[in-house]
Formats: structure tokens, sequence, C-alpha cells
């Protein structure tokens, strides 16, 4: 492996293992924890149509749960969550970064987010 290559490797897994902590610790305790009914709001978002389309796995959070056999698949429980995310999210969004000119489209829509989201400070 090449130096460029290791070192997107590292970045990935880096990545990788902040969103789980965000996602097991932060969101966990701050919403799903707390707030067990936006567990619930959230998990039929996730299932909706708008979501499908956007979502770059086009993987739905219940389908995902079939094909792991979750017996009893809660969106609010960070084990269940993980899952899907790791299995099916983050192989779909590695391979959007590694076409460039999708790595392109993505990096010019979070630009023009970050300068939305300054504006408004």
């Amino acid at each position: 492996m090449k130096g460029k290559e290791k070192a997107r490797e590292y970045i990935r897994e880096g990545n990788k293992a902040l969103l789980k902590y965000e996602q097991q610790t932060t969101l966990q305790n701050a919403v799903y924890d707390k707030h067990p009914c936006a567990s619930k709001l959230l998990g039929s978002f996730i299932e909706s149509p708008l979501w499908l389309i956007t979502t770059i796995g086009g993987f739905s959070f219940l389908d995902a749960a079939k094909d792991l056999n979750l017996e009893a698949p809660d969106f609010g429980k960070f084990d269940d969550r993980w899952k899907w995310i790791s299995k099916y999210l983050l192989e779909q969004w590695h391979w959007m970064l590694d076409s460039p000119f999708l790595r392109n489209d993505i990096e010019i829509a979070l630009k023009r987010l970050a300068e939305k989201g300054s504006s408004r400070s």
C-alpha cells in the first residue's frame, strides 16, 4: 500500500471511529435514550421514500434489519443502528468518495452547506 492510500485508510478508520463515538455516546445519550419518541419518529422518516432516495446506500433500515436477522429492529438502539450504518452506509459512502465525479459533487454540496451555516451566525 502506497503512502497516499495508507493515509486515506487511516483517515477512513478515524472517521469511522468518530462516527461510532457520535452514534454510541453523543446521540444515544442526548437523543435516543432521553427522547424515545424521537427514535420512533426518525425510524419512520428513514423508512420514507424521501430517505430512500437520498440515502447513499439505498438500503433502508428495515431492509437491513431483515438482512442482518435483527429480531426486533429499533432505530433508537445503538447496536441495531450501527450494524446498518457500518455494513450498508459506510461502504457506499467510501465508494462515492472514490469516484472522482461523485467526490467533486459531494465536496461542492458540503461547501455550500458550510457556507449556509456560517452565514446564519
